[in-house]
């Protein structure tokens, strides 16, 4: 360029700093002044220098261990109707106003688990508490039987070494019937009826007063409870059953079975007994189920037993009920005593657990 071009650019640019001077524009800071004077006075635009180093960018902050967010739900209209949630669960034990606690509803598949471990039979008895299953009941002479036909029996009877092919029913007062095996059910109706040593597919008491149940095997009876006292013709009185097996219910698909269930006494005692319901199905309600009905249920031991299974093993409602020294199994699904027992008059000591040995309690 010419130098006179030169002096006039040069003019021209000192102009430029003098009206931005004038505007209000400061240069007194010359480091970050644009601008630098040249020659004497004139001044040019600053190329960047490309051999200055960047400036280092401050260094970022450490992450703090701050709470992990977590997602709130979204806000419900009230005045909005929300759907329903229906809980998963497995079917309601509350017991049916018939005679036996409902099984409806579908259930979650079981888990696996290892099969329980029977405990070493024993026999109970002696005034402490059973082991394990085990009670030597039931006939003391299988071969000297002979098949007869069903008779209610006469007022003092004795019946022995018979089978019964069905069911039976004994009217008679004070009969007897020992070593007999009846393949259905056997019902009791006559006061001061004895049945010792004997096989039977189930037990059912009604109306009768001073009967005794004493080293018979009940089992096999389809659809049956183990034993039924219904009351159904009268209050039963003064019932005792002893040192007898429970066990291996046969059940049906619509079953409600208990090992035994009580409609209504005045003096029950058992003792020495096994009730062995084995694991848990659907259609086991309890082992031994005191249900309130026909006048209600008092004066009631259970003492000594072994009593293993059921939906809720035992199901209480009665008047001076005393559960003493008894051993219980692993196989109640739900637990020990039905949530909704009436547990205000029951005496509840000595009993513990078969597996384990300690304390069982009502809570």
């Amino acid at each position: 360029m010419p130098r006179a071009h030169t002096h006039l650019v040069r003019a021209a640019a000192v102009s430029a700093v003098v009206a931005l001077s004038a505007a209000g524009c400061s240069a007194a800071d010359p480091e970050n002044d644009p601008w630098e004077q040249v020659d004497g006075g004139a001044v040019e635009a600053l190329e960047p220098d490309p051999t200055t180093a960047p400036t280092s960018p401050s260094p970022a902050p450490s992450p703090t261990d701050e709470p992990e967010l977590v997602e709130e739900p979204a806000p419900v209209d009230p005045t909005v109707e929300q759907p329903a949630v229906e809980p998963v669960s497995e079917a309601d034990p509350e017991p049916r106003e018939d005679d036996s606690p409902s099984r409806g509803g579908t259930r979650d598949p079981e888990p696996s688990a290892p099969e329980p471990t029977t405990p070493a039979p024993t026999t109970p008895g002696g005034g402490s508490p059973t082991t394990g299953p085990g009670v030597d009941a039931g006939l003391t002479d299988p071969g000297a039987l002979r098949t007869v036909p069903a008779s209610g029996l006469k007022d003092g009877e004795v019946l022995q070494n018979a089978r019964i092919t069905g069911d039976m029913v004994v009217t008679g007062k004070d009969v007897t019937l020992k070593n007999v095996q009846v393949d259905g059910e056997i019902i009791l109706r006559g006061s001061g009826a004895t049945v010792t040593d004997s096989k039977v597919g189930a037990l059912s008491v009604s109306g009768a007063a001073g009967v005794t149940i004493s080293r018979v095997e009940i089992s096999g009876a389809s659809g049956k409870d183990g034993i039924h006292v219904t009351s159904d013709t009268g209050r039963v009185t003064d019932l005792v059953i002893e040192d007898s097996r429970i066990h291996s219910p046969a059940v049906t698909a619509n079953s409600h079975y208990d090992g035994i269930q009580v409609r209504g006494v005045d003096g029950l005692t058992l003792r020495g007994n096994s009730f062995e319901l084995g694991p848990h199905k659907p259609q086991l309600n309890a082992a031994i189920f005191l249900q309130e009905a026909n006048g209600g249920n008092t004066n009631v031991t259970i003492d000594d037993n072994y009593v293993d299974g059921g939906g809720f093993t035992l199901y209480l409602a009665g008047k001076n009920v005393a559960i003493t020294n008894n051993t219980f199994g692993p196989n109640g699904r739900w637990g020990l005593v039905y949530p909704k027992s009436d547990t205000s008059s029951v005496a509840f000591r000595g009993n513990v657990w078969a597996e384990s040995g300690s304390k069982a309690s009502l809570g």
